[in-house]
């Protein structure tokens, strides 16, 4: 997955997350794996979708502006 933080297929009850997570602080993470639990119940990123996040994320939108802002392929090792 080189474009995305994670995907999911709700027909096949299916989680993908990018490797790159691996990097990114637990609470990033986190939001990840909830972001894309909660496509298993609404697929689109409606008012429905926002409303599941903040009920058990409160600070969602906090958690993905930290990883907007950061490179998907981020090496904190590099110079």
């Amino acid at each position: 997955m080189k474009t995305r933080w994670g995907s999911c297929n709700p027909k096949a009850g299916r989680i993908l997350i990018n490797l790159e997570m691996i990097k990114k602080p637990e609470r990033c993470i986190d939001y990840i794996v909830l972001h894309e639990m909660a496509h298993l119940i609404e697929k689109r990123h409606n008012d429905r979708f926002r409303d599941i996040l903040t009920q058990v994320m409160p600070l969602w939108q906090t958690y993905r502006n930290e990883l907007n802002e950061a490179p998907l392929g981020h090496d904190e090792w590099q110079e």
